[in-house]
């Protein structure tokens, strides 16, 4: 009974050990960071002794392909979303956001092929009097090769769920959201 309750525990203080030898005893920022190649070392390591369940394995290592998968391999073509036309009215948006179970609905500027902002059907709620054009937020916008990591980031700064991405003529290509970048590296993820 030791063995299958300390083994666990006995692995992970190996695997750390193993870290912090790998971790040079320096003050300096650049001698003390793990190469990406030492860590899938290590990570291959841990996994040979057991210490990270296949699921673990997997997640670690799109964590560390993340800075190199392009956003548009993660965007959800402008052909599969549902837009709404920028002269839209509430009913559009309150239609657009029943048929598609979504609470935020692109903006499309006619006969341009771009989106020019999203609305959130909540807004719709809380502001009754308000003109729909006043409640188009603004999105950020990503090119194709933008990083899922740097498109990550761009949004959690912004305090942003959702973005464009657009090609050299700003043309939308498609739309990525928070979810999406998520799922690059926990894997698909159930609609919530």
């Amino acid at each position: 009974i030791a063995c299958v309750v300390f083994r666990p525990a006995a692995l992970l203080l190996r695997w750390l050990g193993r870290v912090s030898r790998a971790i040079p005893a320096t003050r300096s920022p650049e001698d003390a960071i793990l190469s990406r190649e030492r860590l899938g070392e290590l990570v291959h390591d841990v996994a040979e002794d057991g210490v990270l369940t296949k699921e673990q394995r997997r997640m670690v290592r799109n964590v560390m392909r993340v800075s190199s998968i392009p956003v548009r391999d993660a965007m959800v073509p402008v052909e599969r979303v549902a837009a709404v036309r920028a002269d839209f009215t509430r009913e559009d948006l309150l239609r657009a956001s029943a048929r598609e179970q979504r609470s935020r609905i692109p903006v499309e500027e006619p006969g341009t092929g771009r989106f020019v902002g999203f609305v959130h059907v909540l807004d719709l709620v809380y502001s009754p009097g308000t003109p729909p054009a006043d409640l188009v937020r603004e999105a950020p916008e990503f090119g194709a090769d933008v990083t899922v990591r740097e498109a990550l980031h761009s949004l959690r700064r912004r305090r942003q769920t959702m973005g464009f991405v657009t090609d050299g003529d700003g043309a939308t290509r498609g739309i990525v959201t928070m979810k999406d970048l998520v799922e690059e590296v926990s894997g698909e993820l159930p609609a919530f």
